[in-house]
Formats: C-alpha cells, sequence, structure tokens
C-alpha cells in the first residue's frame, strides 16, 4: 500500500507540474525496487523535464544495461539513442550503439558510432581507446588511417613493438602504391618505433635522393650501411647521394668499394661501370683509368 500511495504522490505532482517535487518520491520506490526498469524510465523522464540530464542519464544508462544483461539488445539500443539525445557526446553510448549495430549488421552506422566514441571529450583512457579503434578495425581490416590510429594508440602506452607491428603493416601496403606521398611519413614513424630496420631506412633513403634530398637520405643510409656495409645497393645510394651533396671524393671512395666487390663476385661489366662513372667524376683518377685500359 505504501507504494500506491507514493506513486499517487508522484502522478500529483506531476499533474500539477510540480517536477522537482515529484522526483523525491519517485527515487523513494526506485530506492525500494532498483530492478524495476519501468521506474527507471519514469525517474529519467522527470530528471530530463526538470533540465537534470545528468542524472537523467545516470538512470538511462542503468536501464540500457540491466536490458542487456536480459538479453533484450533492441530496447537497450532505444534507450541510447535516448541518452545520445541527452548529451550527444555521451561516449559509452556511443560505443554501446556501435557494437549493437554491429551485431545486427548495421557496418556503416556501428562506424558513425564508434567514431564519435573516439571523439567525445569525455576522458579515456589508453586501453578503451585501442579497444575502440579495434571494433573499427574489425569493420573493416583494410582501414589504413584507422589502423594508423591503433599504431599511434600503441604508440602513447608505449606499446612500441605492437605500434611497429602495426605501422609495418600500413607501409607494406603503401609501399607497393608507386609514388605514394604517405610512405615516407609512415615508413618515418616506423623507424622512430623501430630504428634498426635496416630495409625501410634504405627505401626512404632511395625516396628522398629520388626528390633531391641528401641530407635526409643520409641520415637513413647510414643506418643501412652500418647494418650491411657490402650491400651494394645501399652503396649506390651512397655514391648517388655523396654527388647530389657535391662531396665527390667520397662519392669516388664509394664507387671504388662498389668495383671491388663486383669483381669479386665476378660481375665484370658493373665493376666496369663503376671505374667509368670514377671517371666522369675524376678523369684524371689513375686508378680508374688503370682498371679500365686492363678489363
Amino acid at each position: 500500500m505504501e507504494r500506491d500511495r507514493i506513486a499517487a504522490t508522484v502522478s500529483k505532482h506531476v499533474k500539477s507540474g510540480q517536477i522537482r517535487k515529484a522526483i523525491p518520491e519517485l527515487e523513494r520506490l526506485v530506492l525500494a525496487e532498483p530492478n524495476d526498469v519501468r521506474l527507471r524510465l519514469e525517474l529519467a523522464d522527470l530528471h530530463a523535464r526538470a533540465s537534470e540530464h545528468n542524472r537523467a542519464v545516470d538512470q538511462l544508462m542503468q536501464v540500457a544495461r540491466r536490458y542487456e544483461k536480459d538479453g533484450f539488445g533492441l530496447k537497450a539500443m532505444g534507450v541510447y539513442l535516448q541518452v545520445q539525445r541527452l548529451q550527444p557526446t555521451n561516449r559509452d553510448a556511443a560505443l554501446a550503439l556501435g557494437k549493437h549495430y554491429a551485431e545486427h549488421g548495421l557496418f556503416s552506422e556501428a562506424a558513425k558510432a564508434f567514431e564519435k566514441a573516439l571523439a567525445a571529450p569525455s576522458p579515456t583512457n589508453a586501453p578503451e581507446r585501442l579497444q575502440t579503434i579495434q571494433l573499427l578495425l574489425d569493420l573493416d581490416p583494410d582501414n589504413l588511417g584507422d589502423r594508423l590510429r591503433l599504431a599511434e594508440a600503441y604508440s602513447a602506452q608505449g606499446s612500441l613493438q605492437d605500434a611497429a607491428r602495426e605501422l609495418r603493416r600500413v607501409a607494406d601496403v603503401l609501399e607497393h602504391k608507386a609514388g605514394d606521398a604517405d610512405y615516407p611519413k609512415v615508413a618515418e614513424r616506423l623507424l622512430y618505433h623501430q630504428p634498426d630496420d635496416a630495409q625501410v631506412a634504405k627505401k626512404l633513403a632511395s625516396i628522398y635522393i629520388a626528390q633531391d634530398e641528401p641530407q635526409r637520405a643520409l641520415a637513413k643510409l647510414k643506418k643501412s650501411y652500418d647494418a650491411r656495409p657490402h650491400d651494394l645497393e645501399v652503396l649506390g645510394l651512397l655514391a648517388e647521394c655523396f654527388g647530389q651533396l657535391g662531396q665527390v671524393h667520397k662519392s669516388v671512395a664509394v664507387l671504388k668499394e662498389m668495383a671491388r666487390l663486383y669483381d669479386q663476385s665476378g660481375l665484370l661489366h658493373e665493376r666496369d661501370e663503376c671505374w667509368t662513372k670514377v671517371l666522369v667524376l675524376d678523369p684524371n683518377d689513375p686508378q680508374a683509368k688503370d682498371a679500365l685500359r686492363t678489363s
């Protein structure tokens, strides 16, 4: 009977427009019957009408989670949508909606909801951000932009190996797109996380040399040379890089080392090409003249 009396009091206050008087009475009922979702929805409505949106959202979120626990996904979605109408930037509601949309095959809507969750101004810790980006990638595994975001999220929490793994996946795709302007940016980030990757450093150096940026190329070639001092491709890039820098003597020295390595391998045509390049740079080089005379 006490419940009926309180309910009547609530109804009386609502009818007379005294919403703020009705709220504490209804809260007494909710406290007595915390699992009654109908009462919580009614309380949320009163909070909203009283412009107490945060308190309304708190009740709605409890209802939505109850619906989820009981297996009523569609009802939960409806409540989360109510939350978004009251708080458009609510991260938890957006994340929950995204998961429900994905479960129902509404992938475009799910992606929009996850993007809202990422953009929400409420504080988000690193694991939560990682989880949300991974949910986006589950919808579209080939989305390079989201994979980059995943890499940076790993980086932000100090998981450098994981960040490098994701950056490499992006770099591998971009590398096979001729002239892709984004490859150098991604490769630079990859080297930041994995500075001993000589192969990526060499690829970057070749791009910078093609762009006539020898200073940037030289920094990358040093990594490649330290790792593989007899790599003829690296040496060729070094010779070209020194040439662009106007350091002829260094370019000549590298070309001579290349000629020696080619000679050891029996690649005589390539050896003679190196000596010819030496003479182009220094027409009076006696070693080059002698090598070509006797070849």
